[in-house]
């Protein structure tokens, strides 16, 4: 097996390290979105509750 056939073998699949940076990179997106949407979700949360 030639060196360039048992590099493309080797590197088959995804690891562990792009699975770990693929997860910061959702829960950095989730964290922004939290941030930018949580005072508007809080203002209709309360608005909800003053008219109850």
């Amino acid at each position: 097996m030639s060196k360039a056939e048992m590099l493309v073998k080797k590197n088959r699949g995804a690891t562990a390290t792009e699975y770990a940076l693929m997860l910061v990179a959702i829960l950095i997106i989730c964290a922004a979105a939290f941030k930018s949407l949580g005072s508007k979700v809080s203002a209709d949360a309360s608005s909800a509750v003053g008219q109850l």
